[in-house]
This record gives structure tokens, sequence and C-alpha cells, in this order.
């Protein structure tokens, strides 16, 4: 059973934006990652969820590896949005991941667009 991105984004944004939000604003500025694992025995799929903080090499490897450090970089200010990842099982190879970065603002939810 293949996990859509979408399907995952929007199943994260309705059920813990607001976990989101209440763990940048008192973790201070980092990201939230959204890790889906490969089916299991266990269910269809299991969800990492890990709050980064801003300059660890955790955070430094996703930013690196989304390909927009500099433009994520330069459009986040943590006091007015957060950062959500996810990242789901490769279908070709489900020992990797495939995923993106998204920034929201805090007091609109609404997403910023990436150049």
């Amino acid at each position: 059973m293949e996990a859509s991105i979408e399907t995952v984004w929007q199943c994260i944004l309705k059920q813990y934006r607001s976990k989101v939000i209440e763990d940048s604003q008192i973790n201070g500025p980092g990201i939230a990652i959204f890790l889906m694992k490969p089916p299991s025995d266990k269910g269809p799929f299991n969800c990492k969820y890990i709050y980064e903080s801003r300059g660890t090499p955790i955070w430094d490897n996703f930013l690196n590896f989304s390909g927009k450090r500099e433009i994520i970089e330069k459009a986040y200010d943590p006091d007015s949005t957060y950062l959500i990842s996810v990242q789901v099982p490769d279908d070709k190879d489900p020992t990797r991941t495939i995923g993106n970065i998204r920034g929201f603002q805090y007091d609109t939810n609404e997403e910023i667009k990436w150049l």
C-alpha cells in the first residue's frame, strides 16, 4: 500500500498542525518532521514525529537535502512562521524516503510559497 505524499500532507495538517504550532512556540526555531515508515506487521504505516531545533545536524540534513536551504532560511521567521517536513517511503526503494519542507504563517496557517 503506497502512501501518496499529498495524502499524508493533508492528514498531518488536519491532525497535527496544532501540535506543531505548540512545539514550535515552546521549543523555538526548528522544524517538525513526520517520517512515514514502510509498511510492517504493526500496520500499514507507522509515523515517527521529531521536532528538531535550528542548527542541529538533523536540521542541517533536512535543509540540505531539500535543495532549497537558502530559500527556506531566507523566508523562515520563527516569530511568524513554522516549518514542517513530511517524508514517505520511496515506492521503488522503501529504504529511502521522498518528501519536502513547507512553511506556514502562524496567524493564518497560509502556506509560504517557496520560489
